[in-house]
C-alpha cells in the first residue's frame, strides 16, 4: 500500500512541475490592486470583471460620490470626503486617496475607534463613524468609513480615507463584504 501512495504522490509532482496540472493563472485583469482600464466604461468593466450579479463600488473623486451597483445598476449614489490633496497617492502621509481597483479586505466595528488628526485638537472619538471597510489598496490603513464631522462631506478633508456620512455608510455595510470591488477614479 505504501509504494502506491509514494507512486501517486510522485506522478502529481510529475504534472505539478510539467505545468500540467499547474494551479489557474489570476487574469491580469482581475490582480487587485489593479489599474482602472482606460478609457473607462462602466458595461465593459462590469464584463471584464465579471461584476454582472455583484454589488460593487465606484467612487468618483472628481465628483465626491460614492456609487453602489449591482452589476450596471446604480442602488445607491452618496457624497463623500476624500484625502486633503488631490492626485493619486504617492507615499505614506501624503494625504492623497489611491486610484486603482481595489476589494473589501474586512469590516470593522469602528465606534469606540479614536483618532489624534494632529490639528492641536487631541484625540477624536467617533472619528471613524460606526464602521470602517479597510481596502486592500496596497497602502496601510486605507478605508470608507464614518465621520464625526459630516460638515466635511463634498470636500477635501481626510488623511487618504474615503469618508461617509454615518446613516449612509450604514447602508453600504448592509451591502457589501470582504471580496467586493471598489473601483476609485479621478
Amino acid at each position: 500500500m505504501k509504494g502506491k501512495g509514494f507512486f501517486l504522490g510522485a506522478l502529481v509532482c510529475f504534472f505539478v512541475l510539467t505545468g500540467i496540472l499547474a494551479p489557474a493563472a489570476v487574469p491580469a485583469a482581475r490582480r487587485i490592486p489593479a489599474e482602472i482600464p482606460q478609457p473607462f466604461l462602466l458595461e465593459d468593466f462590469v464584463d471584464t470583471w465579471n461584476l454582472a450579479d455583484s454589488r460593487w463600488i465606484l467612487i468618483e473623486k472628481s465628483r465626491f460620490t460614492l456609487v453602489l451597483y449591482s452589476g450596471s445598476r446604480e442602488l445607491a449614489r452618496f457624497g463623500v470626503a476624500l484625502g486633503k490633496n488631490p492626485g493619486d497617492k504617492q507615499r505614506v502621509g501624503d494625504m492623497r486617496t489611491p486610484e486603482g481597483v481595489f476589494r473589501v479586505v474586512s469590516i470593522h466595528d469602528s465606534k469606540h475607534w479614536v483618532h489624534d488628526f494632529g490639528d492641536g485638537e487631541g484625540p477624536v472619538a467617533g472619528a471613524y463613524g460606526p464602521w470602517f471597510i479597510r481596502l486592500e489598496t496596497g497602502w496601510k490603513g486605507i478605508g470608507i468609513h464614518g465621520t464625526h464631522d459630516p460638515g466635511s462631506i463634498g470636500t477635501r478633508a481626510s488623511e487618504g480615507c474615503i469618508r461617509m456620512k454615518n446613516e449612509e455608510l450604514l447602508q453600504i455595510v448592509e451591502e457589501t463584504a470582504p471580496g467586493t470591488v471598489v473601483v476609485i477614479r479621478p
